[in-house]
């Protein structure tokens, strides 16, 4: 079974992703925060990786979002380093109104292997997903087993 690992602030919206995903037979993993995302990962194996660049907690941007997990997942040396888990980075226009274009090209330069704006059509998004799950299993890539929870919250 394929597992994807989403990152997401907006419960609303990782619902409608993980019910899309699990329509397709992927396995769901949310997450709320890049922290809770990591403590998933260093438990498990996940097979792409969908995050949510800015992450608002009561309101208030926080620096525990997608830029810091794509970081710490391209890093070298890092202990959470995964060179070859497929990331898509996907944001929309922050609270706070910054620009998005520099943010989404900041994840790709970190390693991000897509960066896409909200909102992304489903049909849109199960594309990507294929393709970069093809792509990965296609250079030989050895899927990871589906863990037993289907979804992890931040919240504990």
């Amino acid at each position: 079974m394929t597992t994807i690992l989403i990152l997401e602030d907006d419960q609303p919206l990782a619902a409608e992703w993980q019910i899309a995903l699990e329509g397709e037979g992927y396995t769901v993993v949310h997450c709320r925060d890049a922290t809770s995302a990591l403590d998933y990962l260093e438990g498990h194996d996940a097979d792409l990786v969908i995050a949510d660049i800015f992450i608002y907690r009561e309101g208030t941007l926080t620096s525990d979002g997608g830029v810091k997990l794509v970081g710490l997942l391209r890093a070298a040396g890092a202990r959470t380093e995964r060179p070859d888990l497929p990331i898509i980075s996907i944001t929309g226009q922050p609270q706070d109104g910054r620009f998005v274009p520099p943010v989404l090209d900041l994840t790709t330069s970190l390693g991000a292997d897509l960066a896409l704006e909200k909102p992304v059509p489903i049909p849109d998004l199960l594309g990507h997903v294929r393709s970069l799950i093809g792509s990965r299993d296609a250079q030989g890539t050895t899927l990871s087993s589906a863990p037993e929870q289907a979804e992890r919250d931040a919240d504990g």
